[in-house]
C-alpha cells in the first residue's frame, strides 16, 4: 500500500514539474482549449485568405474587430494595442497616436545616425574574414534605438494620460510598453536582415543602392530626414524586399457582416541604417540558402542568412 501511494505522489509530482515546464518553454496558448481535442474546433470555422493588396486594405479598414486568434497573445502582451477588441483599440489608439507624429519622428534622426554608426564600427570586426550572424547585431541596434527613441515619450504619455486622465492602469501600461518593445524589437531587425541578405545576392542592385547613397549623402556625413525622401532607389529595394519576407506574412480579421472587395518609423530607421552601412560595406550573401520558420513572425531557421561584408575604398 506504502508503495501504491508512493508512486502516484511520485506521478503528481512529475506532472507537474512537467506542466511547470511546459509554462516556461512554451510561448503562451490560446485560452479556450477544450479537453482531448485542444483547439481542433476553431479550424471547422469558415475562413476566407486575401493575398490581394486592395482587398486586404478592405479587409484592414471595414473589418475592425480582431480575429479570437489574437487570445493567445494576451497571457503575453496583456490588452494592448495588439490584441485588445476595437471599442478598447479605437479610444487607446486615438490617445497614444501623438506618440508617433512625425513631428516627434523628426526629432530621432540624430539616434539613428548615431546607432547606425555604431552598427558600422561593431560590423567592422568581421570585415573580409567570411560569414558571420548579423541578426544579433540588428537586434541589439533595434533595442537600443527604441529605447533612446520611442520609449521615453511613449512612457511620458502613458504615464501623462494615467494620471490626468486615469486613462491607464499599471496593468495596461505594462501591456502597452511590453507590446513596443516586443513589435520594434523583432520586426525591424528581421526586415533589415533580409534586406541585406537580398542586397549580398543581387550585387548589381547593391551597386545601385550605393550610387544613389553617394549622389545624395556625398561623404560621411549624417542623414537627415530631407535626405531620406531623395533615397528613392533604397526604399524601392525596403519595399521589395518587405514584399518578399514579409516579417508578419498574414492578419487576422472577424467578419460581423458581408463585405465587398473589388509603416512611419521603421521605414526612417532601415533607411538611415541601410545608408551608413551599405555606404561602408559590400555585403556578400546568397539568399536561397536562407530556410526560414513562422513564430509569430517570419525568420531564418538556418545559418542561410549569414553575410560576409568587404570595407570599401
Amino acid at each position: 500500500m506504502f508503495t501504491v501511494v508512493l508512486l502516484c505522489i511520485a506521478c503528481f509530482a512529475y506532472w507537474c514539474w512537467c506542466r511547470q515546464r511546459a509554462k516556461t518553454a512554451e510561448p503562451p496558448s490560446m485560452p479556450g482549449a477544450w479537453p482531448l481535442v485542444g483547439h481542433i474546433p476553431l479550424f471547422f470555422r469558415n475562413g476566407c485568405m486575401i493575398t490581394d493588396p486592395d482587398d486586404c486594405n478592405t479587409i484592414a479598414t471595414t473589418c475592425i474587430e480582431k480575429d479570437p486568434i489574437y487570445e493567445f497573445a494576451k497571457p503575453w502582451l496583456g490588452e494592448s494595442l495588439f490584441t485588445s477588441r476595437y471599442e478598447v483599440w479605437k479610444n487607446d489608439y486615438k490617445l497614444l497616436n501623438p506618440a508617433f507624429s512625425q513631428t516627434i519622428l523628426n526629432t530621432f534622426m540624430d539616434v539613428f545616425n548615431s546607432e547606425s554608426r555604431k552598427l558600422v564600427k561593431e560590423f567592422e570586426k568581421h570585415a573580409e574574414k567570411g560569414p558571420f550572424d548579423h541578426f544579433t547585431y540588428l537586434r541589439h541596434n533595434a533595442l537600443d534605438i527604441i529605447c533612446r527613441t520611442k520609449f521615453k515619450p511613449f512612457v511620458d504619455i502613458l504615464l501623462e494620460l494615467s494620471v490626468e486622465k486615469g486613462a491607464f492602469n499599471d496593468e495596461q501600461i505594462r501591456a502597452q510598453v511590453d507590446l513596443m518593445l516586443a513589435g520594434g524589437h523583432e520586426t525591424t531587425p528581421n526586415a533589415l536582415l533580409f534586406t541585406m541578405v537580398l542586397l549580398g545576392s543581387h550585387p548589381v542592385v547593391q551597386e545601385k543602392v550605393f550610387s544613389e547613397i553617394q549622389e545624395v549623402l556625398g561623404g560621411d556625413r549624417d542623414v537627415d530626414k530631407m535626405d531620406l525622401s531623395r533615397l528613392q532607389y533604397l526604399e524601392a529595394v525596403v519595399k521589395e524586399s518587405l514584399r518578399l519576407f514579409t516579417v508578419v506574412p498574414q492578419i487576422a480579421r472577424k467578419l460581423e457582416r458581408d463585405v465587398k472587395l473589388s509603416k512611419t518609423f521603421a521605414m526612417m530607421s532601415m533607411k538611415t541604417t541601410l545608408a551608413h552601412v551599405v555606404r561602408s560595406y559590400r555585403i556578400k550573401a546568397d539568399h536561397t540558402k536562407m530556410r526560414l520558420k513562422y513564430v509569430a513572425m517570419l525568420k531564418p531557421d538556418n545559418d542561410g542568412h549569414y553575410i560576409s561584408i568587404e570595407k570599401r575604398t
